[in-house]
């Protein structure tokens, strides 16, 4: 496990030093960048038995190379629905027929593709670097190719819907679906995600999240017979989660809730992270009855990059904010001075406090994915 634990260990001393301490620019696009090239060569190196869905997507890879055309329109191709993901190995496999060089291939398409998304997006780029490391997004990368294909693309579907523009998100979305099909959901997200935050709104997440619970077996059964019936053959997909799984998604969801007036007068446009941070809690929740929710719940929770810095954003506190650095003129200056001194001191403590609490549950939640192991990436090995 030492090479994840190694990447978000150097996110995060890097971050700290760069983003916090020394600010530097150029060395905070440094480290991002290598990060994001050291991550792309653990994912490329990888053994063929490294990540539980590698291998089957190794064999994919072979039959589109091949058999190209053919295998891609015949009733054998298992993704015959999912274009998108054929395309990409039928593209590769013209340059190349070894698997191991597609794996690479799709590791730099998915990362690289991930972390230019969030450069543009983010607005604490360090704190978003440490959270793809620590939250198991980057373990994502070496298993779930499909849908993690499908949810970078996404990616660059989400700013238009935070400013609510409607064909270039639907035309993305429908790119991203084509490659893993539960991105269709996304689709009424676009305007589900836009529900203010009003009691009514609270009652009907509420009552809904209940509801989920109560008809989570029979509806994932009903689901899975219509769209995935492959998975109806190996019943640990219809088994639930332990609660260290949901956990911590649980957990910022509620510490959004609670900051939620602050996160909205920072940005009005954070009302889509607020309601997608209920969506994956209340998925994630409903992953303790059946596994299968976790896939949806991953449509929302890599979103957490962004909604991570906000967060922090909302409590970070710089000395012109309380007016140090301006000149106070009249009497009682020396105190009103002291004054202001005192609040920048509070609200940094507060700051600090937030992001270490934020910082520790990020390592115990990758602590423990990395020990549960269910993606089959530990130990990790390359393939010489």
């Amino acid at each position: 496990m030492w090479p994840y634990l190694t990447m978000t260990l150097v996110a995060l001393a890097g971050g700290l030093v760069l983003g916090e301490w020394k600010k530097s620019k150029v060395g905070m696009e440094i480290l991002y960048w290598g990060c994001c090239v050291a991550m792309i060569v653990i994912a490329g190196l990888r053994n063929p038995y490294v990540g539980g869905d590698t291998m089957p997507y190794r064999g994919y890879f072979g039959y589109v190379a091949s058999d190209g055309i053919e295998y891609l329109t015949g009733p054998w191709n298992t993704y015959r629905w999912e274009p998108g993901y054929g395309a990409v190995n039928f593209l590769i496999s013209k340059f190349t027929a070894d698997p191991q060089v597609f794996l690479a291939a799709v590791a730099a398409l998915t990362i690289g593709l991930r972390f230019l998304a969030m450069r543009r997006a983010s607005s604490k780029l360090w704190l978003s670097l440490f959270i793809y490391a620590s939250f198991g997004f980057f373990s994502y990368s070496l298993c779930t190719l499909r849908q993690e294909l499908g949810i970078t693309v996404y990616f660059f579907a989400f700013p238009f819907l935070q400013k609510k523009k409607p064909v270039p998100y639907f035309l993305l979305t429908a790119l991203a679906a084509s490659f893993h099909r539960t991105l269709w959901i996304l689709i009424p997200v676009y305007f589900l995600a836009w529900i203010p935050w009003k009691r009514w709104s609270q009652i009907l997440y509420g009552a809904g999240t209940a509801l989920m619970l109560l008809l989570a077996v029979p509806v994932i059964y009903f689901l899975a017979e219509r769209f995935a019936p492959a998975y109806l053959v190996d019943t640990q997909f219809f088994e639930g989660r332990n609660i260290q799984t949901a956990f911590i998604p649980i957990l910022v969801c509620v510490f959004t809730i609670f900051m939620q007036k602050r996160l909205l007068e920072r940005d009005p446009r954070n009302l889509v992270l607020l309601n997608f941070s209920v969506y994956f809690a209340a998925l994630f929740a409903v992953t303790l009855e059946v596994f299968l929710f976790q896939r949806v719940a991953l449509l929302f929770f890599p979103f957490v990059v962004y909604l991570g810095p906000e967060l922090m954003g909302c409590l970070d506190a710089a000395p012109e904010d309380f007016g140090l650095g301006v000149e106070i003129k009249g009497k009682g200056r020396g105190k009103e001075l002291a004054q202001r001194r005192k609040e920048y001191k509070d609200a940094r403590s507060l700051y600090v406090t937030a992001l270490g609490l934020f910082i520790a549950a990020a390592l115990l939640y990758q602590v423990f994915l990395l020990t549960a192991n269910r993606l089959g990436l530990v130990p990790y090995r390359t393939f010489f």
